[in-house]
């Protein structure tokens, strides 16, 4: 199996998220949207794919695609991790 190369922004990113949220509250899949967790939520542009990769990887889905929502007119993702 091949390792894909961490970049050190992306390890950088990786680890502040984890320093800022308990790790053993990440990231429960929640099959019920009305159920009682907590909830972190972000969004990212839709072309920032590392990002992505690192979101997903920590338990986050994409919950809508949102037209327009940067200044220089790119569509973004709002992620969503529900949490115990």
């Amino acid at each position: 199996m091949l390792r894909r190369r961490v970049r050190p922004r992306e390890e950088l990113l990786q680890q502040l998220l984890l320093h800022s949220v308990d790790p053993s509250l990440f990231c429960v899949r929640c099959p019920y949207p009305h159920a009682a967790h907590a909830q972190i939520v972000l969004e990212t542009e839709v072309t920032n794919e590392s990002a992505l990769r690192l979101y997903e990887a920590l338990g986050f889905v994409r919950d809508k695609r949102l037209p327009k929502y940067y200044l220089n007119g790119n569509d973004a993702y709002r992620l969503k991790c529900w949490v115990r």
